[in-house]
């Protein structure tokens, strides 16, 4: 019999977002109706393709992390786990104890996360790489810099900004996690480390990271406005007014316009 593959998505919340100076953690700041970290576990609990979704949070967030999820009613959610000193050691935690074929590994402030970019990276997984990640061009100039000045500038055409989520083989990187005594800024870097092989594809643009203060903001105040269209359809009617109004404005015209309102 077929053996339907398992899939898990490991959120992990356990930062203290020191870059952001904001009285909260930044995954907890209310963002278009809701906290960051409660638009991510509703967009992976939503997904058809994702079993579970566990959460990795910081041991004194506890009280933010039950206000998140007090409106949540999923058995694919689990319940949540403490992270450590650093995002790798929080990776390792919350894998350890999950029983699954492939874990997905994703930022808790990276809330644009699509459906499109999720399913891409399940359906791009295969047993010829132990991952896939998204990636991005990196379209600014990129220098070396040093005591205030620029060094040298680096070729950007193979250069690539790496996003999450980061989808791996389960068994091998929870054991990448449990061998390396170093240190690694995401979870392809240290599977890489142990010649194991990541796959690219496309990532987008809309799934950036909330990492300072000026991103909160200018995505706070984006969500502010709503942009729309409309139109409608009226008659024109003989008048001897010998104008009409548009949006308030007064124009010339033969006709008026039978209608009750602009």
């Amino acid at each position: 019999m077929y053996k339907l593959k398992k899939y898990v998505v490991l959120i992990v919340a356990a930062g203290v977002g020191s870059r952001c100076n904001i009285s909260i953690p930044k995954q907890y700041i209310k963002l278009a109706g809701g906290p960051v970290l409660l638009h991510v576990i509703k967009k992976f609990l939503a997904n058809q393709y994702i079993d579970y979704v566990r959460v990795v949070i910081n041991r004194n967030h506890e009280s933010f992390y039950r206000d998140v999820v007090s409106s949540i009613v999923s058995t694919k959610l689990m319940s949540p786990v403490y992270g450590g000193v650093s995002r790798q050691d929080s990776v390792r935690l919350g894998l350890e104890g999950l029983q699954t074929d492939y874990v997905m590994i994703h930022d808790a402030c990276r809330p644009f996360v699509s459906h499109t970019l999720i399913e891409k990276l399940i359906k791009s997984m295969s047993c010829e790489h132990t991952g896939v990640v998204p990636v991005i061009e990196v379209e600014d100039t990129v220098s070396l810099v040093d005591s205030g000045s620029i060094k040298s500038t680096i070729c950007r055409t193979k250069l690539r900004a790496i996003q999450t989520p980061q989808i791996f083989n389960f068994a091998a990187l929870l054991l990448c996690h449990q061998l390396t005594k170093e240190s690694f800024t995401d979870d392809s870097s240290l599977v890489m480390a142990y010649n194991k092989h990541v796959a690219i594809i496309q990532g987008e643009k809309g799934n950036f990271k909330l990492t300072t203060g000026e991103d909160l903001n200018m995505v706070i105040a984006e969500s502010k406005y709503r942009v729309g269209s409309g139109y409608d359809i009226h008659r024109f009617k003989s008048s001897a007014e010998c104008l009409i109004k548009i949006c308030g404005v007064e124009v010339e015209s033969e006709m008026a316009i039978e209608a009750h309102s602009e």
